[in-house]
């Protein structure tokens, strides 16, 4: 995840407005003209999504948005064929950043459009590698499982100043204009060359009967190899610059009286901070393993003593338990010994009262054998026997609990 940059050129306040709200994103003016916005924090497939996705809003305002020329440095464009057409930018560079051994960094993806769709061809700038130059030795690649081609990138580009290859009328720096009619020093709509002798022969490769930088001229040949070998040798004072500013900023001297001395000082000053900062490293280990142990040592010693402990505690409270338990024991032996004694007194009450109505005679006579024995046996008050047996289920009762 890094940080990523889109410049927006030929771009007013107002449109700038609009597009911070639909970036929700502020933008930056910079001092040469255009706005830039920044992507903090994410990936270039998001970036490039959302430059697909402004693609129509800018083409119709007649707005530039690009990617920053610092980040085309060290990259090799191609044309990728075969795509599909449902594919997104966002897509197309996740694959391409996955394919192959080692992880590609692809800088900027243009998929080419007719009436609003996506073709099957795409324009792709990635960071230079080796396994891009084999994609390219080779005329194909897979992405996704699809069979790609791949073909260099040639600038198309040409002048109307000029009416050259590699180039834009703004860049160009040709004094006066050229005529792609006859090859003369005028415009073409100043032209007094006649449609008969029209283009006999070419104002620069003075071939066969063609207009200027038509196709089998030599000169558009030419002048795209031209490009190419300026494109690279830019490219190589660019690198050159960059790292004699890197070794200036460190030696916090010129360029040029940087030598070998100088360097290897460096190497090894950051060699022995490197070295330093490995021993601290080591040693604030050592100190974290040693509290480690320690605090180890106390939370073992803290287990041992809460062991202790719970044994002691379970100790008293069996003692405590078996203490109670002898004390219920005996005081139910002592309720059950009352509630017999109770129990014996209630029978002997029980008895003496039944001899006591036994012994009373009898008021009526009786007429009859038969009415004289019924009249013979004791006759109990209904009163004392239902008291009687009040008490008995009481007592038992009373025992049934003591027993329990």
């Amino acid at each position: 995840m890094k940080d990523y940059v889109l410049l927006f050129d030929k771009i007013t306040e107002v449109q700038a407005k609009e597009l911070e709200k639909m970036l929700s994103k502020e933008l930056k003016k910079q001092a040469k003209g255009g706005y830039v916005a920044t992507f903090e924090n994410c990936a270039r497939a998001e970036v490039l999504w959302q430059k697909e996705r402004l693609e129509v809003w800018c083409a119709n305002r007649s707005i530039y948005c690009h990617v920053p020329d610092s980040a085309k440095r060290g990259t090799v464009t191609m044309y990728m064929t075969g795509l599909n057409p449902k594919w997104s930018a966002f897509e197309l560079c996740e694959a391409l950043e996955q394919e192959g051994n080692d992880m590609q960094e692809v800088v900027d993806i243009y998929i080419f459009k007719r009436g609003g769709r996506s073709q099957e061809r795409a324009k792709v700038m990635m960071k230079a590698s080796k396994e891009i130059q084999e994609w390219i030795q080779r005329g194909r690649t897979k992405v996704y499982g699809a069979d790609l081609g791949v073909s260099a990138y040639q600038d198309s580009r040409k002048c109307h100043n000029c009416n050259r290859y590699g180039h834009d009328k703004k860049d160009c720096k040709e004094g006066s204009a050229k005529c792609f009619k006859c090859g003369e020093d005028h415009l073409a709509r100043d032209c007094k060359v006649e449609k008969e002798e029209l283009a006999k022969k070419c104002g620069y490769c003075h071939g066969e009967a063609h207009e200027l930088g038509q196709r089998g001229c030599e000169m558009k040949g030419n002048d795209m190899k031209e490009e190419k070998e300026r494109r690279m040798e830019k490219q190589q004072e660019d690198r050159k610059v960059e790292k004699e500013s890197i070794w200036a900023k460190k030696a916090d001297r010129n360029p040029k009286s940087y030598g070998k001395e100088e360097e290897e000082k460096s190497m090894g000053e950051m060699n022995a901070k490197l070295l330093k900062m490995i021993e601290g490293i080591s040693e604030k280990m050592d100190e974290m393993r040693k509290n480690n142990n320690e605090n180890m040592e106390t939370l073992r010693k803290e287990n041992n003593e809460m062991e202790m402990r719970l044994k002691k505690t379970n100790k008293e409270m069996e003692k405590r338990l078996a203490k109670d338990i002898k004390d219920l024991a005996g005081h139910v032996e002592k309720k059950t010994r009352e509630l017999e004694v109770k129990m014996k007194e209630m029978k002997a009450v029980r008895s003496k009262e039944e001899n006591k109505l036994r012994k009373k005679p009898d008021t009526e006579t009786p007429t009859t054998p038969s009415q004289v024995r019924i009249s013979s046996k004791p006759k109990l008050a209904p009163k004392t026997i239902a008291e009687l047996q009040k008490q008995a289920k009481a007592a038992e009762l009373a025992i049934q609990k003591g027993g329990h």
